[in-house]
This record gives structure tokens, C-alpha cells and sequence, in this order.
């Protein structure tokens, strides 16, 4: 994906609601772990999530970020179950997974496009910055590929489910629309204008479709320190 268009998809998903857990107006000094964040981007659901077989999280409605979590270093089995769950249920989605406890991990209920459920897992970059804002964007709705725009220019073409990226941009004020592949209008998202933030890193989740068809972004904004 190209870096102007990640750029035009952030703009998109700062102009939809942002997640009030995802704020932070300061960093936080964390213990020794790794660090994990979860993503409800499955439409329509409630859901419960297991981690080891202990109930960790329940009754998450969809478009839920969490906090930060800390995981000490070691092996997860993550389940994520309809809410109202016991040990017995079985799991709508099921991940294994070993953390050394230096991670920095989104883990994110997605779908694919064919609007059956999937885990995905993204590494988050939060190293201190020298200006401008980190972004990271990630198709996870059962949507096709996509072409972006930004003040009335085509910028990137045939963006695919499960594609992401994590860059470096200036802040700024950007006017935006998402399109089906090969199209102009109508728009799948916007158009919107918003304002990018300085010294954060901004992840951008999209979401859907609703069951009326709606398809839009969850966003995740957390503030770095200076390098």
C-alpha cells in the first residue's frame, strides 16, 4: 500500500468515532511484558475472550479497543466466544500463540471477505519520535479490493483485505474518499476532511459491513514520547 494512500485512509477513520479506551494523554512506564491490545472488529457480535481457559474479557460489543494489556513472556491460547460463555463453549475463533514479552501486538477480530470471521495479529511500532505521527492502517472488513482518494486525486488502486502498513508521516489536514476498485464514486467511505495528530501512533481498523450494509473505521489513538 502506498504511503500516500495509508495516509488517506487515516484521515478517514479519524473523522468516524474514536474509541474512548484507545485515548491516552500521556505514555505510560509498563512493567516487563509484552504489551497487547484487542480489536473488536466483527460486526453484529458480542463476544467473551478466553485467554488459558480463564474468561479475561466479557461482553465486548463490536468496535471495542482495549487498553494495553500486559502479557508476561509465554504460550496463549486466545478464544473469543459469544458472549454470556462458559469453559464449554465452543469458540467462533481460536488462536495459539507464544510471546517472548517484548511484543507490542494488536490482535484483532476481523473478517475475511467473504464475511466469515478471522484473528489477525499486527505488530504495533511505538518508538519514540522526532515529530510528525506514526500510522498503521489494516483492511480487516469483508469488503473487495478498493481504490483510495484524497482531493480529487487517485492515489492507490486495488488495496485487498488483510493488507497493512506502518510509516512515518507529517501531520496535516487531508479530504478523503474510499471507492470500490476500478471507481471513482460511489464511495464506500466518506467523502470526509479531518486533522492528523502529532507525536501519536494512530491505528486504523476498518469495519464491516453491518447488517445494514454500512462499512466504516475504528481507530486507536495513542500519544508516544519524543526521541
Amino acid at each position: 500500500m502506498k504511503r500516500k494512500m495509508l495516509a488517506t485512509l487515516l484521515a478517514s477513520a479519524l473523522a468516524m468515532s474514536v474509541a474512548p479506551a484507545a485515548m491516552a494523554d500521556s505514555p505510560t512506564p509498563r512493567a516487563p511484558g509484552a504489551t497487547v491490545t484487542v480489536v473488536h472488529a466483527v460486526p453484529n457480535f458480542k463476544a467473551d475472550i478466553w485467554v488459558n481457559n480463564a474468561k479475561a474479557l466479557a461482553d465486548v460489543a463490536p468496535k471495542t479497543v482495549t487498553g494495553q494489556l500486559d502479557f508476561p513472556a509465554g504460550d496463549y491460547k486466545i478464544e473469543v466466544k459469544p458472549a454470556g460463555s462458559t469453559k464449554k463453549t465452543d469458540a467462533v475463533l481460536e488462536l495459539n500463540t507464544t510471546l517472548a514479552g517484548t511484543e507490542d501486538l494488536s490482535i484483532v477480530a476481523g473478517l475475511r471477505p467473504n464475511g466469515k470471521p478471522k484473528l489477525f495479529v499486527f505488530a504495533n511500532d511505538t518508538d519514540p519520535l522526532m515529530g510528525g505521527l506514526r500510522l498503521f492502517v489494516a483492511h480487516v472488513a469483508a469488503y473487495g479490493a478498493v481504490n483510495v482518494w484524497a482531493n480529487g486525486a487517485s492515489l492507490a488502486d486495488g488495496v485487498k483485505n488483510g493488507q497493512s502498513a506502518n510509516f512515518l508521516i507529517p501531520e496535516g489536514t487531508y479530504g478523503v474518499w474510499v471507492a470500490p476498485e476500478g471507481k471513482v464514486s460511489p464511495a464506500v467511505i466518506g467523502p470526509i476532511a479531518a486533522e492528523l495528530p502529532a507525536d501519536s501512533l494512530v491505528s486504523v481498523f476498518a469495519f464491516g459491513p453491518t447488517k445494514k450494509g454500512k462499512t466504516s473505521f475504528i481507530v486507536a489513538v495513542r500519544t508516544l514520547g519524543m526521541a
